[in-house]
């Protein structure tokens, strides 16, 4: 009987033995696992911030482009702007309204051509061009400065910037000069990228879309091979 009972106490320990192999072994996959999930969600993380970062350059150079400026005059205005407190959005939404609103004018129609006439501004030059968005800004600009009273201002800029307009007059009633200078002063503070910079921007914008796709799809492929293992690792 003794035996018998030894014998068995000697295969009870063996399958515990065995159990905190098999224990230890499966803990090990899990191990791998989550540290694929972290690698998965810490390049992602990274994916995600240079895809950011590029694609905000990459903006500066599509919404120059549809006002009509270069890349180093809408930077300029917007750091103006930025600098007299003028959130950054609202003024690209009014700069896209005058732009809108000055093709009108050009062609003697819209308010802002009323306004314009009865001003006595043209922004036309001798041969019937329209004249840059940044010229024509600072005409606003002057009107603004000149206008009877403060409301007065407040409607001219609504007027040709539609409603985000009044957003922006601490600047615009420093006149034409007072644009000028501070956006020689944003130039001048090195707080724009260059043209190149934001054109390899715009390259790039649409390669790293995919680039972050293909990260995204290797490394989760990864994961679940390290699951299949656990998985299979347990049954």
């Amino acid at each position: 009987a003794i035996g018998i009972g030894n014998q068995a106490a000697g295969r009870i320990e063996k399958r515990f033995k065995d159990m905190n192999k098999g224990l230890g072994s499966g803990l090990n996959y899990i191990g791998d696992a989550v540290k694929g999930a972290f690698a998965v969600a810490t390049v992602e993380k990274f994916a995600a911030a240079v895809r950011t970062a590029i694609k905000s350059v990459a903006d500066i150079g599509d919404k120059a482009d549809r006002l009509g400026l270069t890349t180093d005059q809408f930077q300029q205005i917007s750091v103006a702007a930025g600098l007299a407190g003028i959130e950054a959005d609202a003024f690209a939404n009014g700069l896209k309204k005058l732009a809108l609103n000055s093709s009108e004018a050009a062609a003697g129609q819209g308010e802002l051509g009323k306004l314009f006439k009865a001003n006595g501004v043209s922004i036309v030059d001798a041969n019937g061009k329209m004249l840059s968005q940044t010229e024509i800004l600072k005409m606003v600009a002057d009107l603004v400065k000149n206008a009877a009273s403060e409301q007065d201002g407040l409607n001219i800029l609504m007027t040709a910037m539609g409603k985000t307009g009044p957003e922006a007059y601490n600047l615009m009633a420093q006149g034409a000069e007072g644009v000028a200078r501070a956006m020689g002063e944003a130039n001048a503070a090195g707080v724009t990228f260059t043209e190149t910079q934001i054109r390899k921007a715009q390259e790039y914008d649409d390669q790293l879309d995919i680039l972050e796709q293909k990260f995204s799809v290797t490394l989760k492929g990864s994961l679940i091979d390290f699951t299949e293992t656990t998985v299979r690792e347990f049954n």
